[in-house]
Formats: C-alpha cells, structure tokens, sequence
C-alpha cells in the first residue's frame, strides 16, 4: 500500500511506501519514541486510527474528510501516518530539520489518496499483525493478554503420582 501525498515538485503527486509502516514488528524504537514527540500519539491508538485504512481505497477524498472530521482520533492517527510515511522517506523541513507534524500535513487534503501496490495482499488475506498488549504483558495476536504459565503439574496429571 502506498500513500500518496501532493509535496512533489510544485504540489505535484508523490507516493510513500507504507510497507514496514502499518506493520508494528518493523517500526523502529527511535521511530517510535519521536512519533510520540510529535503527534502526542503512541503507536497503538495510531495503529487502531488505521486498521481500515486499505478500505479508503477508491473512496473520493470528499467523503473520508467529511467521516474523519467525525472522529479526532482517526483525523490524528492520520496525520500521523502522513508524519511517519514523510519522516521515512527523508523529507526535512525548510531549515533541514526533522518535519514538525504540522509540516507534514501542510498541503490541501484533495491532494491525499491511498493506493493499493501490486503484490498487497486483498483485505482479509492476511491475518492482522501482533497489536501491542496493554498491561505491560507480552503482545499476542489481537492485542490480547498472553496465557498465564502455572507452575508445577495440572490438576489431571498430579492426581496420579509419577
């Protein structure tokens, strides 16, 4: 999947790989720690603001405005993808400094559109990537909490001594 975004040459289009960016597992640390910095956001309420993002495929720009403008945590989650999708790709501010997230999403939102890469798998195809749990446990498929480990024997197998 790609985004892409009007800060060409002259506002013209320019596409910005999502691959690594909408996968958690290959998000960076540093990466991480500065989309913090920047948006205010963490990398979970960015990733639960884009989990139906490749269903924006096709949709005019008019009506993603008008359901974003409904949610603010969607309209973040991507602003922050716009900042993260820019940072990777290099792009600096006038001064050669890390673009502010208000830099990144300075351009007229008609500009904006989600396009499928060939090769993306179709919506469905791929089981969802390991979500961050929330409870400082280890992270497991959909977020949830990992199985707790017992120690020692279960209650079938110690009734009968070995």
């Amino acid at each position: 999947m790609r985004l892409i975004l009007p800060t060409g040459e002259n506002g013209s289009p320019r596409a910005y790989p999502l691959d690594g960016v909408l996968d958690l597992s290959q998000v960076t640390l540093n990466e991480t720690i500065e989309l913090k910095r920047v948006t205010g956001m963490d990398l979970q309420t960015v990733y639960r603001g884009l989990q139906l993002l490749d269903q924006l495929i096709g949709v005019p720009n008019s009506s993603v405005l008008l359901a974003m403008s409904q949610n603010l945590d969607l309209m973040e989650a991507y602003r922050a993808l716009v900042w993260i999708a820019r940072n990777r790709a290099g792009d600096r501010g006038p001064d050669g400094s890390v673009l502010t997230v208000e830099q990144a999403v300075d351009f007229p939102f008609a500009g904006l559109s989600v396009e499928s890469d060939p090769g993306d798998p179709k919506s469905g195809d791929d089981a969802d990537p390991t979500l961050p749990s929330t409870g400082g446990d280890r992270a497991t498929a959909g977020g949830a909490k990992a199985p707790k480990k017992t120690r020692g024997r279960s209650s079938t197998t110690s009734a009968a001594k070995s």
